[in-house]
């Protein structure tokens, strides 16, 4: 395999489907409605299970060696520090009911997004995780910041 950097998921995903290349790692949503027309074959999502709507595409969780490995794209909503918790938790319950409601869901699943419900403090958790799986990764892949 050749790393080959793009700028962005669109170009990526254009010479994947001109055979400029042969396969490529993206997000869900640039290549959705390709998967679905049948212009594109789904190999594995870089999540630790299974997404429920795309039953038959394997997840790289389900492979014991690349199981802490799991490369999830991910969207969240940030404040600044100093944003009073009372506005916080409000903004956090309005995104939250709005994520939930038929149509909004139903959308970001077409676009291949899953939404999530996090609280404030368990989004902090996450990103945190995030951090530290990087940081993993970076190590283990000996890249040295420059």
């Amino acid at each position: 395999m050749v790393h080959v950097p793009y700028k962005g998921a669109a170009p990526a995903t254009a010479d994947v489907l001109g055979g400029q290349i042969p396969f490529a790692s993206v997000g869900m949503a640039p290549v959705m409605q390709h998967i679905k027309a049948g212009k594109l074959n789904a190999v594995a999502i870089m999540s630790a299970r299974r997404l429920d709507w795309l039953p038959s595409i394997s997840a790289i969780g389900e492979i014991p060696e690349l199981k802490q490995i799991e490369i999830a794209q991910w969207m969240g909503f940030v404040a600044p520090a100093n944003t009073p918790a009372t506005i916080v938790s409000r903004l956090q319950k309005d995104i939250a009911a709005i994520l939930k409601t038929p149509d909004v869901a139903r959308i970001l699943i077409d676009q291949g997004v899953e939404p999530a419900d996090y609280t404030p403090e368990a989004f902090g958790t996450f990103l945190a995780d995030e951090r530290k799986k990087y940081a993993l990764l970076v190590k283990l892949a000996g890249i040295v910041a420059q």
